[in-house]
């Protein structure tokens, strides 16, 4: 080839061979003059004096990433379902099933995200109410994921069909787990916070998690909003000294450089945030999510304007009485 490296419809044995190998030869041995007779400049050749050229990752360059890499997603995954209390058990052929399949999305080492979150989404979704404590995956798993998980919720239904009470009691404790969650959450912000479901709204969640069969940290999230836990956003300036931007910016896209509190990090999700507000402007720790929350879209807008008119009363109050210097919006 013209150009140092193999050419579809070339007739040259090299070419013709399919071994990818062949092909990873061609391109180490590309040379200036094969670029230039390529089309780049030679002036833009001879400033890029060291070329390397890149071989794709295999199926075991992918398998060694999933295993042994520091901040391996496959290890992400192991807490996301250990914060549930179920205990991922990952064979070693379902590690083989999905190095193999990432190497076939062609994306490098992206594509181990893309095969796992395809496989283990929905048990994500449905296993942590269910009460299993073991979650084991095979190669079979990556294959079929749909069929796997239909199998383990007609085990988990027959169990809960003779125990009715213990399925409502494993949901109780994901009540109690996202408490604990968001509770941490929001310490980011305010330490010492802690964040409480109102028994009603407790109810409300366990017996539509029971309904719809998903988990009550699913059904929470749709109606509080998925982006509950997306609640940093850092920002960085010219100066030498770190700016700290307040928390309780109402708007996500504007910044009020006036704006300061103790923390460079903002919330986006307007429940999370006004009850931050409101703790911040109360001076409260313990605070509680009512049943209000879950009783539709209506209930929840006036429940955060009574929210937002604590907080403003607060802040008068502390204004005129003692003069304390309190952001508001």
């Amino acid at each position: 080839s013209s150009m140092g490296f193999p050419m579809g419809g070339s007739s040259s044995p090299a070419a013709a061979d399919e071994n990818d190998n062949s092909q990873k030869s061609y391109l180490k041995e590309a040379k200036s003059s094969d670029l230039v007779t390529a089309g780049l400049e030679p002036e833009f050749v001879g400033r890029v004096p060291v070329r390397i050229a890149v071989e794709p990752l295999t199926a075991p360059d992918l398998e060694l990433i999933l295993t042994t890499s520091e901040g391996s997603v496959l290890r992400q995954y192991e807490r996301d379902f250990s914060g549930y209390g179920i205990d991922l058990e990952v064979t070693s052929d379902f590690v083989a099933e999905v190095a193999k399949q990432a190497a076939q999305e062609g994306t490098g080492a992206r594509g181990l995200v893309t095969v796992l979150e395809r496989t283990l989404r929905d048990f994500k979704y449905y296993l942590p109410c269910a009460g299993l404590e073991t979650l084991k995956v095979t190669r079979r798993t990556v294959e079929d994921p749909q069929g796997h998980l239909k199998y383990l919720q007609e085990i988990i239904a027959e169990k809960e069909s003779n125990d009715w009470d213990g399925s409502d009691e494993i949901r109780r404790r994901d009540v109690f787990r996202m408490e604990r969650d968001l509770s941490r959450a929001l310490a980011d912000f305010r330490p010492g916070i802690r964040l409480n479901f109102a028994p009603e709204a407790a109810d409300i969640l366990i017996a539509e998690s029971r309904a719809k069969d998903l988990a009550v940290s699913t059904i929470c999230k749709g109606h509080l909003g998925w982006d509950i836990f997306d609640r940093v956003q850092r920002f960085e300036t010219d100066d030498d000294d770190d700016y700290l931007y307040d928390i309780f910016e109402e708007d996500p896209d504007t910044i009020d450089d006036n704006d300061v509190l103790e923390n460079n990090k903002r919330i986006k999700n307007p429940i999370i945030f006004n009850l931050l507000r409101l703790a911040h402007t109360t001076d409260t720790d313990n605070l509680e999510l009512p049943a209000r929350l879950f009783y539709g879209d209506d209930n929840r807008d006036e429940l955060l304007q009574d929210w937002k008119r604590q907080a403003n009363e607060a802040i008068a109050k502390q204004r005129d009485g003692n003069n304390i210097d309190v952001v508001s919006q």
